[in-house]
Formats: C-alpha cells, structure tokens, sequence
C-alpha cells in the first residue's frame, strides 16, 4: 500500500515546545504535526518529518535567526527524507510557516528541478541541490541538464498538497543587516514565485494587520500551462500579524482559526487526523475575536521610521494569477466593528458588507 510523506518545517526559532512565563507554545506547524495519525483508518502509513526552525540549535539564535543560516541544512533534510522513504505512488506533502514556508516552497520548486533523487543516489544529493540553487539558463527545470539528471538519477513526483503560513519574501531580516547577508553570500532569495506544476494543490494563510516592511509577503503567482485549471491555489488572508496567523504567542485563538483552515483543506484530500486531539480545547481553541496582536515594535518600528518605509500589506480582490481571498472570520471581525485594516482591505471589506 502507498504511503504520505510529511514535511512539516517550522519558523525562525520554533520548534516543538518552547517555555515562555511557564506555558508551552507551538506554531501551527507543531501543532499540525502533533495531530497527524500515524496510520489512517485504511491502514495507510503517513510518515512524518518535523524540522525545527532556523536558530533553534545551541549557538545559531542570531546566525540562523537573523541572516537565515540553517536554512539550505534544513532543505537538503527533507529532501533527503523523502529521497530515502519514497517510493512510486506515494504522496508528498508539505507544510510550513515563515522560513519555513520559505522551506517548503523551496524544497517544492527543487523536485521540479531536480526531480526526488532514487534512494540508489542519494549520495548525488549535493548535486541535486546544486542543479536548483545555481538556476542557470541551463539548470532551469525545463533546460536539457535539468532534464538529463532527472531522466538518469531521479523519480519525478507530483507534490500533493503544500501548505504554508505567512511566507515573508526578505524572510524577517531587518533591512540594516541585509548588507551583512549579501557579504556573506547566504544564499535564500527566491528563484521565482511562480508556483512549481508539479504542486497539485497550495494553500497560503496570510496576515492582514502585519506592518514591519522586512515581513513582506511573498504569494505565489499561477502560471499559465496547459493544466493549469486542474491546479488548485487559494491564497487567504486572514486577521493578525505574522504569528497570529502562523502561531507562537500565548494566545493562541487567532492563529487557531488559520491552523484549523488548513487542517480542514488538507482532510479533504485525504490527510487523517487524531480527532480526539483536534477536539482537545488545550491544544486547540480557535475564535475569531481572539487577540490580535502588534509585532510593530524595536527594533522594526525604529527601522522602518528611518527608512520612511511603510509596510502595510496589499490586497488583489481581482489577482488573475494570485487567487486571493479574505477569509470568513475576517468579514465577521469587521462586522463587528473591528476598525483597524489597512486602507485596501477596508475597502475591500466596506464592498462585501455594503
């Protein structure tokens, strides 16, 4: 019988549980993780791989933290992961938020590329990753090189489902240290937003209320290809900032509403879940009119002042390639009376009301 295989990659210094003033918080991707059934009721195994965020390792808070080092480590981990559990017929999700959705959509854009390696050669997983970063015009996915190392070392996999929170484009780093970065050639910027043909549905929470400018929003675009329609992409936007969408603050209803969104997505292609703990109101206890915090504070408020930039988020009601949405508990919250939206969101939200 086929398997699923799980990527669940957590943010910038997340990982399952961390302590803060006593009580033990997990992101959405712990969260989503901790819930998944090893074998669902037709006996069909679903094996997961967790990866811990940037940072999380003693002596990387501030190297993987600020300038994004760990970030290709964890890449090639989960490349490797499926490289040596897949087989033909399989499944392969992938779940992630922040860095980690930086992850998951670079680990998807790579099997384009590259293809999932054969386990016969997964000692070429150097090459592999090498073939994507590098993206010359003659490494892209559809050149004669990329072709040739896929036809002779690789599977080439449909992506079933990728799923992320909040994918931020400079990935969080203030902008003052970009210098630093670029020196130093850490090499993390997107090869394109295009979403990857080989990804049969993508699911994106986003943050309305995020203001810091490095946090930027990175959606992806629906390319134009003769399948096209068969793809399914729903990007939503939902109430919050960063965190309250991909979750890690102690109140945990707002960034419940965006995990139970996408628990609910990924069931109905078939992922199975531990019901018994969806229903556990410790771990899980979304509301709409749960707090909605400020990440607007130093040193981003004290960067984004000096560099007169403003980081208020955009909506496309009409985006013909980013299928864009605002989720339910959004017009609920402004029904209510929240007043506290970015001007295209108000605008939006006035017309749906109206």
């Amino acid at each position: 019988m086929s398997k699923r295989l799980i990527v669940c990659a957590d943010g910038t210094w997340n990982k399952v549980e961390k302590a803060e003033g006593g009580k033990h918080l997990s992101t959405n991707v712990a969260k989503f993780g901790a819930a998944l059934l090893p074998i669902d009721r037709e006996g069909r195994a679903q094996l997961l791989c967790y990866l811990e965020g940037v940072g999380t390792h003693h002596g990387e808070w501030i190297r993987g933290g600020m300038f994004g080092f760990g970030i290709s480590r964890n890449i090639g981990r989960a490349y490797e992961f499926l490289v040596r559990y897949y087989e033909p017929g399989d499944e392969i999700w992938i779940f992630g938020f922040s860095r980690g959705a930086f992850t998951a959509r670079s680990l998807a854009g790579m099997i384009r590329n590259s293809g999932l390696l054969k386990v016969a050669h997964v000692d070429r997983i150097g090459d592999a990753v090498a073939l994507y970063r590098d993206r010359y015009d003659d490494t892209a996915p559809d050149a004669p090189r990329a072709r040739v190392f896929r036809n002779t070392y690789a599977h080439e996999p449909d992506i079933k489902f990728i799923g992320v929170w909040d994918t931020v484009g400079s990935l969080g780093v203030p902008g003052v240290h970009l210098w630093l970065a670029r020196l130093l050639r850490v090499d993390w910027q997107f090869h394109d937003t295009n979403l990857s043909r080989s990804v049969e549905n993508a699911y994106h929470a986003l943050a309305i209320h995020e203001k810091r400018s490095d946090f930027k929003p990175t959606l992806w675009q629906k390319q134009q290809w003769p399948q096209a329609d068969q793809q399914t992409l729903e990007q939503v936007w939902f109430c919050g900032v960063h965190s309250d969408v991909g979750g890690g603050y102690c109140e945990e209803q707002l960034s419940d509403v965006a995990l139970m969104w996408m628990i609910e997505k990924a069931k109905a292609r078939g992922l199975a879940f531990r019901e018994d703990f969806l229903a556990d109101q410790n771990w899980f206890h979304p509301n709409t009119e749960g707090k909605l915090h400020d990440s607007f504070d130093f040193p981003f408020s004290w960067l984004d002042t000096l560099r007169r930039k403003k980081g208020n988020r955009e909506f496309q009601a009409n985006g013909a390639k980013t299928f864009e949405s605002l989720h339910e508990s959004v017009v609920e919250r402004f029904k209510k009376g929240e007043s506290n939206w970015p001007p295209s969101f108000q605008q939006a939200l006035q017309k749906l009301t109206q």
